[in-house]
């Protein structure tokens, strides 16, 4: 069961890029400044670890910032956070900036917890989509419209075909812009998504809140993401 979590958790920052990371023909230098002065930011912290991986328990306020590097060099942050609960649901944010442009979604996501603590997928589920465009005009998408739609986010968060996992129980000390992570927690995986397969290996650590991610490699270095910041409350919905 803790090889679904890892899965889906790491899924959850890497759908944010995958869906959410814009493109375009000329890189935007506002954009380009904006992206380096996440990058820029360092943080000497040390945090200890057990080298077991067990996660957080989620709370609004949460969140973690994560820099996306790929292998020609370009760059993108994802900020997900923890912004709110509506009924059974946990409102998720995710803030995408790339050199060409950014973006603001949320998620009313129920059984994130469930799938949060190695419980399973059967009560997962989205309930609605919220898109926030450049010039601050919001979409929501639910109801029948969320149900033509949600085929394509759903087959992002779940429909991964997981051919081969390995929990290694190794540790490793980290260096991330964030800080240094004592005895972070790997794991290898293959996963398939939307007909593109992707083997990774991430590093988790007990002291990051979300997703616990503190680095991940993917495919031998064609995209690396290292975690820039993090919080366990404080986190404002920028919406």
């Amino acid at each position: 069961m803790f090889k679904r979590q890892i899965m889906i958790m790491t899924i959850l920052l890497v759908t944010a890029v995958f869906l959410f990371a814009g493109c375009g023909p000329k890189a935007d230098p506002v954009m380009v400044g904006k992206v380096n002065n996440y990058f820029a930011a360092t943080l000497t912290k040390t945090y200890t670890g057990s080298g077991k991986y067990k996660p957080m328990p989620l709370a609004i306020g949460q969140f973690v910032t994560h820099g996306n590097t790929e292998d020609d060099g370009n760059r993108s942050v994802s900020r997900t956070a923890i912004v709110g609960k509506e009924g059974r649901g946990w409102i998720l944010e995710t803030y995408t900036i790339n050199e060409h442009s950014e973006s603001v979604t949320q998620m009313l996501i129920v059984g994130l917890e469930n799938v949060h603590t190695s419980q399973g997928l059967e009560n997962f589920d989205i309930l609605w989509v919220k898109v926030k465009d450049e010039s601050g005009q919001i979409q929501t998408i639910e109801g029948a419209p969320l149900m033509m739609a949600k085929s394509f986010y759903m087959s992002a968060l779940q429909s991964f075909d997981i051919s081969a996992i390995t929990n290694q129980a190794s540790e490793a000390d980290i260096m991330v812009p964030a800080g240094t992570f004592k005895k972070a927690f790997s794991a290898d995986a293959e996963m398939s998504v939307m007909g593109m397969t992707f083997r990774s290996t991430t590093w988790f650590h007990e002291k990051v809140p979300v997703n616990g991610m503190v680095r991940s490699i993917t495919d031998g270095g064609k995209m690396t993401s290292e975690l820039l910041d993090f919080g366990k409350s404080g986190a404002k919905s920028l919406f």
